[in-house]
Protein backbone atom coordinates (compact mmCIF):
# COMPACT_ATOMS: atom_id res chain seq x y z
CA UNK A 1 0.00 0.00 0.00
CA UNK A 2 1.35 3.63 -0.78
CA UNK A 3 -0.14 6.44 1.76
CA UNK A 4 0.89 10.02 0.64
CA UNK A 5 3.77 8.15 -1.59
CA UNK A 6 4.98 6.46 0.96
CA UNK A 7 5.30 2.88 0.69
CA UNK A 8 4.55 1.57 4.01
CA UNK A 9 4.68 -2.44 5.08
CA UNK A 10 1.96 -5.00 5.92
CA UNK A 11 1.31 -4.20 9.77
CA UNK A 12 1.56 -0.71 8.89
CA UNK A 13 -0.93 -0.92 5.88
CA UNK A 14 -3.55 -2.91 8.84
CA UNK A 15 -3.14 0.39 10.78
CA UNK A 16 -4.18 2.49 8.04
CA UNK A 17 -6.89 0.63 7.54
CA UNK A 18 -7.79 0.27 10.52
CA UNK A 19 -7.63 4.50 11.11
CA UNK A 20 -9.44 4.90 7.78
CA UNK A 21 -12.20 2.46 8.41
CA UNK A 22 -13.02 4.59 12.21
CA UNK A 23 -12.87 7.50 10.18
CA UNK A 24 -15.36 6.65 7.25
CA UNK A 25 -17.28 5.06 10.34
CA UNK A 26 -18.00 8.34 11.94
CA UNK A 27 -18.66 10.07 8.64
CA UNK A 28 -15.21 11.87 8.56
CA UNK A 29 -14.28 13.62 5.70
CA UNK A 30 -10.94 12.10 4.37
CA UNK A 31 -11.35 14.51 0.84
CA UNK A 32 -12.67 17.89 0.51
CA UNK A 33 -16.48 17.26 0.24
CA UNK A 34 -17.09 18.46 -3.60
CA UNK A 35 -14.18 16.16 -4.63
CA UNK A 36 -16.31 13.24 -3.35
CA UNK A 37 -17.48 10.67 -6.38
CA UNK A 38 -20.90 10.28 -6.39
CA UNK A 39 -21.74 7.77 -3.77
CA UNK A 40 -19.37 9.29 -1.62
CA UNK A 41 -21.62 12.52 -2.11
CA UNK A 42 -24.55 11.03 -1.78
CA UNK A 43 -23.71 9.27 1.95
CA UNK A 44 -22.23 13.11 2.65
CA UNK A 45 -25.45 14.35 2.00
CA UNK A 46 -27.47 12.06 4.07
CA UNK A 47 -25.02 12.06 6.87
CA UNK A 48 -24.84 16.07 6.87
CA UNK A 49 -28.65 16.51 6.82
CA UNK A 50 -29.05 13.79 9.80
CA UNK A 51 -26.63 15.74 11.84
CA UNK A 52 -27.89 19.14 11.09
CA UNK A 53 -31.51 17.79 12.13
CA UNK A 54 -30.55 15.53 14.83
CA UNK A 55 -32.68 17.23 17.57
CA UNK A 56 -35.47 18.31 15.53
CA UNK A 57 -36.06 14.58 14.83
CA UNK A 58 -35.77 13.95 18.38
CA UNK A 59 -37.78 16.34 19.37
CA UNK A 60 -40.06 17.08 16.83
CA UNK A 61 -40.37 14.37 14.35
CA UNK A 62 -43.43 15.67 12.60
CA UNK A 63 -42.15 18.92 11.52
CA UNK A 64 -38.39 17.05 10.77
CA UNK A 65 -40.62 14.79 8.20
CA UNK A 66 -42.35 18.01 7.11
CA UNK A 67 -39.21 19.73 6.44
CA UNK A 68 -37.62 16.96 4.60
CA UNK A 69 -40.68 16.89 2.27
CA UNK A 70 -40.40 20.69 1.76
CA UNK A 71 -36.40 20.12 0.97
CA UNK A 72 -37.28 17.50 -1.60
CA UNK A 73 -40.45 19.48 -3.53
CA UNK A 74 -37.94 21.99 -5.05
CA UNK A 75 -33.74 22.62 -5.13
CA UNK A 76 -34.88 26.30 -4.28
CA UNK A 77 -36.47 25.06 -1.03
CA UNK A 78 -33.66 22.42 -0.94
CA UNK A 79 -30.90 25.23 -0.80
CA UNK A 80 -32.62 26.99 2.00
CA UNK A 81 -33.11 24.41 4.34
CA UNK A 82 -29.84 22.78 4.14
CA UNK A 83 -27.25 25.87 4.94
CA UNK A 84 -25.04 23.67 6.88
CA UNK A 85 -24.44 21.57 3.74
CA UNK A 86 -23.83 24.64 1.68
CA UNK A 87 -21.17 25.83 4.23
CA UNK A 88 -19.21 22.71 4.52
CA UNK A 89 -18.67 23.23 0.65
CA UNK A 90 -17.22 26.79 0.97
CA UNK A 91 -15.27 25.19 4.54
CA UNK A 92 -11.88 27.26 4.43
CA UNK A 93 -12.53 29.69 1.10
CA UNK A 94 -11.72 33.47 1.07
CA UNK A 95 -9.78 33.06 3.88
CA UNK A 96 -7.89 36.07 2.62
CA UNK A 97 -10.77 38.12 2.27
CA UNK A 98 -11.90 41.12 4.65
CA UNK A 99 -14.06 39.45 7.74
CA UNK A 100 -17.36 41.23 8.20
CA UNK A 101 -20.49 40.41 10.03
CA UNK A 102 -22.24 38.46 7.80
CA UNK A 103 -25.98 37.89 7.38
CA UNK A 104 -24.88 34.11 6.37
CA UNK A 105 -28.60 33.19 4.37
CA UNK A 106 -28.78 35.47 2.22
CA UNK A 107 -31.63 34.87 -0.69
CA UNK A 108 -34.60 36.50 -1.73
CA UNK A 109 -36.95 35.06 1.13
CA UNK A 110 -35.02 36.86 3.63
CA UNK A 111 -35.57 40.11 2.46
CA UNK A 112 -39.25 41.52 3.80
CA UNK A 113 -41.31 44.53 5.29
CA UNK A 114 -41.29 45.29 9.00
CA UNK A 115 -41.80 48.32 10.84
CA UNK A 116 -39.22 50.68 12.29
CA UNK A 117 -39.32 51.90 15.67
CA UNK A 118 -41.76 54.39 14.50
CA UNK A 119 -43.86 51.85 12.99
CA UNK A 120 -42.72 53.07 9.78
CA UNK A 121 -42.66 50.10 6.98
CA UNK A 122 -39.30 49.54 5.61
CA UNK A 123 -37.60 47.26 3.46
CA UNK A 124 -34.77 45.24 4.64
CA UNK A 125 -33.09 41.43 5.49
CA UNK A 126 -35.23 39.56 8.60
CA UNK A 127 -33.57 36.44 9.57
CA UNK A 128 -30.62 36.35 11.03
CA UNK A 129 -30.49 32.62 11.85
CA UNK A 130 -27.05 32.21 10.33
CA UNK A 131 -25.14 35.59 10.94
CA UNK A 132 -21.71 34.94 11.74
CA UNK A 133 -18.31 36.73 11.23
CA UNK A 134 -17.09 35.78 8.37
CA UNK A 135 -15.39 36.52 4.22
CA UNK A 136 -17.60 38.98 3.07
CA UNK A 137 -18.29 36.60 -0.16
CA UNK A 138 -19.54 34.33 1.57
CA UNK A 139 -22.59 36.89 1.82
CA UNK A 140 -22.60 37.54 -2.19
CA UNK A 141 -21.81 33.99 -3.22
CA UNK A 142 -24.78 32.73 -1.37
CA UNK A 143 -26.86 35.61 -2.70
CA UNK A 144 -25.63 34.73 -5.65
CA UNK A 145 -26.64 30.98 -6.01
CA UNK A 146 -30.19 32.39 -4.22
CA UNK A 147 -31.48 34.21 -6.81
CA UNK A 148 -29.93 32.25 -9.33
CA UNK A 149 -32.14 29.22 -8.07
CA UNK A 150 -34.97 31.17 -6.89
CA UNK A 151 -35.27 32.95 -10.78
CA UNK A 152 -35.02 29.30 -11.76
CA UNK A 153 -37.99 27.90 -9.85
CA UNK A 154 -39.97 30.72 -11.28
CA UNK A 155 -39.80 29.89 -15.09
CA UNK A 156 -36.68 32.30 -15.91
CA UNK A 157 -34.71 31.64 -18.32
CA UNK A 158 -30.63 30.86 -17.96
CA UNK A 159 -30.19 34.79 -19.74
CA UNK A 160 -32.17 36.14 -16.84
CA UNK A 161 -31.10 34.53 -14.16
CA UNK A 162 -27.47 35.53 -14.94
CA UNK A 163 -29.08 39.27 -15.53
CA UNK A 164 -30.37 38.85 -12.05
CA UNK A 165 -27.49 37.50 -10.39
CA UNK A 166 -25.03 40.28 -11.87
CA UNK A 167 -27.49 42.75 -10.81
CA UNK A 168 -27.36 41.43 -6.96
CA UNK A 169 -23.44 41.39 -7.21
CA UNK A 170 -23.69 44.92 -9.22
CA UNK A 171 -26.17 46.34 -6.20
CA UNK A 172 -24.02 44.65 -3.55
CA UNK A 173 -21.00 46.15 -4.22
CA UNK A 174 -22.83 49.77 -4.91
CA UNK A 175 -23.87 49.59 -1.38
CA UNK A 176 -20.47 49.14 -0.27
CA UNK A 177 -19.27 52.12 -1.99
CA UNK A 178 -22.20 54.10 -0.45
CA UNK A 179 -21.42 52.86 2.68
CA UNK A 180 -17.70 53.99 2.47
CA UNK A 181 -18.88 57.10 2.25
CA UNK A 182 -20.37 57.97 5.44
CA UNK A 183 -22.13 56.14 8.31
CA UNK A 184 -25.37 56.04 6.41
CA UNK A 185 -25.44 52.02 7.06
CA UNK A 186 -26.23 53.15 10.43
CA UNK A 187 -29.24 54.64 9.60
CA UNK A 188 -30.95 54.47 6.00
CA UNK A 189 -34.12 52.71 5.59
CA UNK A 190 -35.92 52.13 2.43
CA UNK A 191 -39.56 53.21 2.89
CA UNK A 192 -42.11 54.55 1.09
CA UNK A 193 -40.32 58.10 0.22
CA UNK A 194 -37.20 56.57 -1.10
CA UNK A 195 -37.95 53.20 -2.60
CA UNK A 196 -37.67 52.67 -5.94
CA UNK A 197 -41.24 51.34 -7.75
CA UNK A 198 -40.85 47.89 -7.21
CA UNK A 199 -40.27 48.21 -3.16
CA UNK A 200 -42.89 50.60 -3.02
CA UNK A 201 -44.94 47.96 -4.12
CA UNK A 202 -43.99 45.71 -1.55
CA UNK A 203 -44.49 48.21 1.18
CA UNK A 204 -47.86 48.98 0.30
CA UNK A 205 -48.95 45.10 -0.27
CA UNK A 206 -47.76 44.38 2.77
CA UNK A 207 -49.29 47.50 4.74
CA UNK A 208 -53.13 45.46 3.52
CA UNK A 209 -51.54 42.27 4.20
CA UNK A 210 -50.87 43.08 7.88
CA UNK A 211 -54.02 44.31 8.78
CA UNK A 212 -55.62 40.59 7.62
CA UNK A 213 -53.29 38.89 9.04
CA UNK A 214 -53.50 40.91 12.70
CA UNK A 215 -57.51 40.59 12.37
CA UNK A 216 -56.96 37.02 11.65
CA UNK A 217 -54.61 35.68 14.27
CA UNK A 218 -55.65 38.31 17.17
CA UNK A 219 -58.74 38.03 19.12
CA UNK A 220 -58.06 41.94 19.93
CA UNK A 221 -61.38 42.05 22.35
CA UNK A 222 -59.58 39.33 24.58
CA UNK A 223 -56.23 40.16 23.78
CA UNK A 224 -55.20 36.75 22.94
CA UNK A 225 -54.07 34.47 20.01
CA UNK A 226 -57.02 32.63 18.18
CA UNK A 227 -56.33 28.94 19.04
CA UNK A 228 -55.88 27.36 15.07
CA UNK A 229 -53.72 23.92 14.16
CA UNK A 230 -50.67 26.04 13.89
CA UNK A 231 -51.68 28.29 16.69
CA UNK A 232 -51.42 26.47 19.91
CA UNK A 233 -51.87 28.00 23.17
CA UNK A 234 -49.10 28.58 25.67
CA UNK A 235 -50.20 30.72 28.17
CA UNK A 236 -49.46 29.16 31.22
CA UNK A 237 -45.63 30.12 30.41
CA UNK A 238 -46.22 34.11 30.18
CA UNK A 239 -44.64 34.68 33.77
CA UNK A 240 -41.42 32.88 32.55
CA UNK A 241 -41.51 34.33 28.60
CA UNK A 242 -41.92 37.98 30.75
CA UNK A 243 -39.31 37.70 32.82
CA UNK A 244 -37.01 36.85 29.34
CA UNK A 245 -38.35 40.12 27.28
CA UNK A 246 -37.58 42.61 30.20
CA UNK A 247 -34.09 40.73 30.73
CA UNK A 248 -33.82 41.43 26.79
CA UNK A 249 -35.06 45.04 26.72
CA UNK A 250 -32.86 45.43 30.05
CA UNK A 251 -29.53 44.03 28.65
CA UNK A 252 -30.09 45.72 25.31
CA UNK A 253 -31.14 48.92 26.78
CA UNK A 254 -33.97 49.47 24.51
CA UNK A 255 -35.71 52.45 24.81
CA UNK A 256 -39.34 53.45 23.68
CA UNK A 257 -41.45 56.10 23.97
CA UNK A 258 -42.86 54.72 27.13
CA UNK A 259 -42.14 52.84 30.54
CA UNK A 260 -40.14 49.71 29.17
CA UNK A 261 -42.20 47.61 31.80
CA UNK A 262 -45.62 48.58 30.08
CA UNK A 263 -44.28 49.04 26.24
CA UNK A 264 -43.36 45.23 26.98
CA UNK A 265 -46.02 43.54 28.94
CA UNK A 266 -47.25 40.57 27.58
CA UNK A 267 -50.83 39.42 26.86
CA UNK A 268 -50.44 36.35 26.02
CA UNK A 269 -48.30 33.50 24.28
CA UNK A 270 -48.58 31.07 22.01
CA UNK A 271 -46.72 28.15 20.06
CA UNK A 272 -46.32 28.88 16.80
CA UNK A 273 -46.19 25.54 14.28
CA UNK A 274 -45.56 24.98 11.01
CA UNK A 275 -43.30 27.96 9.64
CA UNK A 276 -40.25 29.02 7.43
CA UNK A 277 -38.02 26.32 5.82
CA UNK A 278 -34.89 25.94 7.29
CA UNK A 279 -36.40 26.19 11.18
CA UNK A 280 -39.03 24.20 10.53
CA UNK A 281 -38.48 21.85 13.84
CA UNK A 282 -37.21 24.34 16.12
CA UNK A 283 -39.43 25.71 18.61
CA UNK A 284 -41.35 29.34 17.56
CA UNK A 285 -43.26 31.33 19.69
CA UNK A 286 -45.50 34.44 19.16
CA UNK A 287 -45.62 36.62 22.21
CA UNK A 288 -48.47 39.64 22.57
CA UNK A 289 -46.61 42.32 23.48
CA UNK A 290 -48.56 46.10 25.21
CA UNK A 291 -46.90 47.76 22.39
CA UNK A 292 -46.64 52.02 21.83
CA UNK A 293 -50.21 52.64 23.61
CA UNK A 294 -52.85 51.42 25.58
CA UNK A 295 -54.69 50.91 22.34
CA UNK A 296 -55.83 47.48 21.79
CA UNK A 297 -55.41 47.22 18.16
CA UNK A 298 -51.95 48.71 18.70
CA UNK A 299 -50.34 45.03 20.26
CA UNK A 300 -47.41 44.02 18.89
CA UNK A 301 -46.51 40.42 17.95
CA UNK A 302 -42.60 39.38 18.84
CA UNK A 303 -41.62 36.45 17.63
CA UNK A 304 -39.14 34.19 19.19
CA UNK A 305 -37.38 31.82 17.92
CA UNK A 306 -35.13 28.14 19.69
CA UNK A 307 -31.46 29.43 19.03
CA UNK A 308 -28.92 27.27 17.48
CA UNK A 309 -25.25 27.79 16.30
CA UNK A 310 -24.89 29.41 12.90
CA UNK A 311 -24.06 26.75 10.47
CA UNK A 312 -20.69 29.02 9.39
CA UNK A 313 -19.68 27.86 13.18
CA UNK A 314 -16.15 26.74 12.61
CA UNK A 315 -16.18 26.64 8.94
CA UNK A 316 -14.63 30.28 7.81
CA UNK A 317 -11.09 29.07 8.68
CA UNK A 318 -11.11 31.56 10.80
CA UNK A 319 -10.78 32.19 15.16
CA UNK A 320 -12.58 34.28 17.33
CA UNK A 321 -14.83 36.96 15.70
CA UNK A 322 -13.57 35.50 12.15
CA UNK A 323 -10.12 37.18 12.91
CA UNK A 324 -6.73 35.38 12.02
CA UNK A 325 -4.37 34.79 14.71
CA UNK A 326 -1.25 36.64 14.60
CA UNK A 327 1.85 34.94 14.86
Amino acid sequence: MIIQGKQVNDSDQREAFKKFARRVAKCEITVHPRLLNDEQRRLHIRSTLREDHTIRIKNKPEEASDKFDKLSSCMFKFFRGSSLLYYRDQAGSDSEMPVVFTIGDVHPENFGIMPNENNVPFFGVNDFDEAYFAPFTYDVKRGAVGFYLAAKVHGFKKKQRCKIVREFIRGYMEGLVSFAKDDRERWHQFRLDNSPPLICELIESAKESRKKFLDKNINFDKERFITTDKIVPYSKHLKEFQEVVYTYAKENDIKTNREVEEFFKLKDVALKKNSGTASLGLDRFWLLVNGPTDRKDDNIILEMKQARDSSLTGLTGQTKRGRKKSN
